[in-house]
């Protein structure tokens, strides 16, 4: 009998089967956009429990627009889907209560949008915010920008409530100049990088608070042959491969992306087998702080700002590769200086990436 099969090509009918028996084995997984690293990630966490537990995965991808996800949601109801993961948005919450109605179990991952109907997966993204705005504050930086994706999900909002909250834990005022509100896609990610800069001049640094924006500003900053962070820090948050590569690599909070499509597959398993019968649970994952070279103490502009402010005299905290250039602009305004005089040694006082030159004999040595 199998080699009949095998010979006339018999594939058995799944759909009806399910029809007959209420059990598909197949669990849907809405995702907004499969080209953003980071959601393809998620997705390959959330395949490899379904497949290692015998489950089939229906990827739908709805490329963040709202119309697209109820069709997908649609669609996977029709299919008779055991379950559904998915990254939603404001726009389908209706669409997942009915579906919860009707017994199908849904699991949001990433975001929160219906607490009371789904479960969800998540990382505290207002406290992973505050921890990397907060180490910008701890070098030094006072005007922080933040590039930051739509505010009506709880991504945005809660990365942009951690940057409020670590600026005014600090003692500094938010200001409306430095934060943009833009969207997700690369191209726009870019063009308000360039606003945010244009708008704020006075800016030193900047978080980006997802993947694709830490993207667009990192070339809008090449484009504009900015030196980072010598001219402007930035932090990001998520940690994909590019970050660390990158030259400067990129500091981030980086979140636990394949494991927050494992653990939504493995609450969704546990629903489906009832071994999860409690009202609607969240489930919070640990962010981690990845500290690389994009970050150091703001400084007043370039080497020579920073020798005019000092006179050319006493100390001045330098970054190493600026002595060069600093001592040869203070030997011409100064000719009676004698470069063999001149110590560098580490700053105690500042970022350790930097050191100070004294210039003896000149003013008052501000190092003591």
């Amino acid at each position: 009998m199998l080699k009949v099969v095998d010979r006339v090509g018999y594939v058995p009918n799944e759909l009806a089967q399910s029809l007959k028996t209420r059990a598909s084995r197949a669990v849907g997984v809405v995702i907004s956009d499969l080209t953003n690293s980071f959601y393809a990630q998620v997705a390959s966490g959330i395949e490899e429990v379904l497949r290692a537990n015998g489950y089939r995965m229906v990827v739908c991808n709805t490329d963040g627009v709202g119309s697209e996800e109820r069709n997908a949601l649609r669609t996977l109801q029709s299919i008779r889907v055991e379950g559904v993961i998915l990254t939603p948005s404001a726009a389908s919450t209706n669409s997942l209560r009915n579906l919860v109605a009707q017994g199908v179990v849904v699991v949001e991952v990433d975001r929160q949008t219906t607490p009371a109907s789904c479960d969800a997966v998540l990382v505290s993204n207002e406290d992973g915010a505050y921890i990397a705005v907060s180490h910008l504050l701890r070098l030094g930086h006072r005007q922080v920008g933040i590039l930051v994706g739509e505010t009506t999900l709880t991504t945005g909002a809660g990365r942009l409530a951690g940057y409020k909250r670590a600026l005014l834990d600090a003692g500094v005022k938010p200001a409306r100049r430095l934060i943009s509100v833009t969207s997700f896609h690369g191209e726009g990610a870019q063009s308000a990088a360039g606003q945010l800069l244009d708008g704020a001049p006075e800016m030193t640094a900047v978080f980006a608070a997802n993947n694709v924006l830490a993207e667009g500003l990192f070339r809008e900053l090449r484009v504009r042959e900015y030196r980072i962070p010598r001219d402007i820090s930035m932090v990001a948050f998520d940690d994909l491969p590019w970050m660390e590569y990158a030259s400067p690599g990129i500091s981030t909070m980086a979140q636990p992306t394949r494991e927050l499509g494992r653990e939504a597959a493995n609450v969704l398993l546990a629903r489906l087998r009832a071994e999860l019968t409690s009202p609607p649970v969240t489930r919070m994952l640990p962010t981690r702080f990845v500290e690389r070279s994009s970050t150091g103490s703001p400084r007043e502009g370039g080497v020579r700002e920073s020798a005019e402010q000092a006179g050319y005299e006493g100390i001045v905290p330098l970054l190493p590769e600026d002595v060069a250039e600093f001592v040869a602009l203070a030997v011409s305004r100064q000719p009676q200086v004698d470069v063999d005089e001149l110590v560098v040694r580490p700053v105690a006082y500042a970022d350790p990436h930097f050191v100070a030159l004294r210039v003896p004999g000149l003013g008052v040595d501000h190092d003591e």
